[in-house]
């Protein structure tokens, strides 16, 4: 009998962990974080809520979670907003990032992107993946 109560509350917990993953995952990831090959970087897991496109040739992409810029300042990024990642679409492959976000967006696709560097107060992404 014991061992039955065991079973029986050991399957509450894990039908109650499985919730609690599956709630988990559609929240959006947004950090700053040292890397083991490279230099630090900063990521955002998550979708897009708009995209914009100035004169200077710098499409950003608003993201639906927020880079902390204490944090991103601790790695040596001194950005003015965390809520935005810029892509230079004025070279090909900024630009061919800018449509994959583009394109995540219309389809509200799930994107990770990584930057390294700073553009006009913004992470500049070097990558995307469009999930």
């Amino acid at each position: 009998m014991k061992r039955i109560i065991s079973l029986a509350v050991l399957f509450v917990l894990l039908i109650a962990l499985g919730s609690v993953l599956v709630l988990k995952g559609n929240e959006s990831i947004a950090i700053c974080k040292p890397s083991k090959t490279s230099t630090p970087y900063c990521k955002f897991v998550g979708k897009t809520t708009q995209v914009y496109l100035n004169s200077d040739g710098l499409g950003l992409v608003f993201i639906d979670g927020n880079i902390d810029t204490k944090s991103a300042s601790d790695f040596g990024y001194a950005i003015s907003s965390g809520s935005a990642f810029a892509f230079d679409i004025q070279n090909s492959h900024g630009r061919a990032m800018f449509d994959m976000a583009l394109l995540a967006r219309q389809h509200n696709l799930t994107i990770e992107v990584h930057a390294r560097e700073v553009e006009q107060g913004y992470l500049l992404a070097d990558r995307i993946w469009v999930k």
